[in-house]
């Protein structure tokens, strides 16, 4: 299977050669686009239209099997805009990442009635030490799997191994998992919506924010959150048309730098979803924490608190 690599919003790192070697020795290949090696204004990998006509040349080359971006950043919302569409329902190819990647996946199952997958990007196979349970999940949704049972991941990691000095940063700090917090009791079904919560907030009001009624809602935050940033945005999303008809809501890991507590944590579920009687669920492992299983965005989901189940259906 070949993986074509591409940039949805900020530059990647230049000057370097990138070691996919976990991928390579798996079984993928990897076509990394020409994107990866631009920079615009300092921070992004090419203009708007120029990523956008990176993601249809990847649809259109007939070498590449799956298309992920190499990671997120902060502008991916500006290329939906210069999308084509129908180019991309008629050679769609099963895409994936996470992050920003959120406004891409979510644009294009609205649009061409596709599933996106949030799940790995580039970049998680690039850490030291790549955790198998990723590419597990991975691996057997983009294959087209019809039903995927979730079990929680073992261990998990979230250091800052990039801060530490060579070659203390090739060796991951390796934690024991806890596993998945039930916050609210219950049984539901339901479509799957699911990203980062504050670039589904960016897309509220635009034609490109999911339909979210009747649905199992599946949000993650990055390493910057906090406790008033995660109420604020959690808000912002409850004050949506059809936020009352949602069936659930699944809460990936957060990262341990929000120093969110589990008090703030519950005391903002309980106040925002106050008028709600949903299963909720949180520390699942997706998001910007590893390793993470794989969303299909537009699947169908169903969860039940007292079996401890959850199952992805595509």
């Amino acid at each position: 299977m070949n993986i074509g690599i591409f940039a949805a919003g900020d530059a990647v790192p230049q000057g370097e050669k990138r070691n996919y070697n976990f991928l390579t020795e798996k079984g993928y290949s990897i076509i990394e686009h020409p994107i990866c090696k631009k920079v615009y204004d300092g921070y992004l990998a090419g203009t708007a239209a120029e990523r956008a006509n990176a993601l249809h040349e990847l649809y259109l080359d007939s070498r590449v099997d799956v298309v992920m971006s190499f990671w997120g950043g902060f502008n991916t919302n500006e290329i939906l805009q210069f999308l084509d569409y129908s180019l991309i329902k008629e050679h769609y190819k099963p895409t994936v990442g996470f992050s920003d990647t959120t406004a891409l996946l979510n644009a294009i199952t609205k649009n061409t009635g596709h599933i996106t997958y949030l799940g790995p990007a580039g970049i998680t196979f690039l850490k030291p030490e790549p955790l198998e349970y990723s590419f597990d999940y991975m691996a057997r949704m983009l294959s087209g799997e019809k039903e995927v049972l979730i079990k929680d991941s073992k261990i998990y990691a979230d250091d800052a191994y990039y801060m530490r000095e060579s070659p203390n940063n090739l060796v991951r700090e390796i934690k024991t998992n806890s596993g998945r917090n039930v916050i609210r009791q219950g049984i539901a079904t339901g479509t799957v919506v699911a990203g980062n919560m504050q670039t589904l907030d960016i897309l509220a009001g635009t034609q490109y924010f999911p339909d979210i009624q009747g649905s199992i809602l599946f949000l993650e935050e990055d390493e910057f959150i906090t406790a008033p940033l995660f109420r604020r945005f959690l808000t912002q999303l409850s004050s949506q048309d059809n936020f009352q008809t949602i069936r659930g809501m699944v809460f990936g890991r957060m990262p341990e730098s929000s120093k969110i507590t589990h008090e703030q944590f519950i005391n903002c579920i309980n106040d925002v979803f106050s008028k709600t009687n949903i299963p909720i669920l949180a520390n699942l492992d997706f998001g910007h924490t590893d390793p993470m299983f794989t969303i299909p965005v537009g699947g169908t989901a169903h969860i039940d608190t007292e079996t401890n189940t959850l199952i992805f259906n595509q």
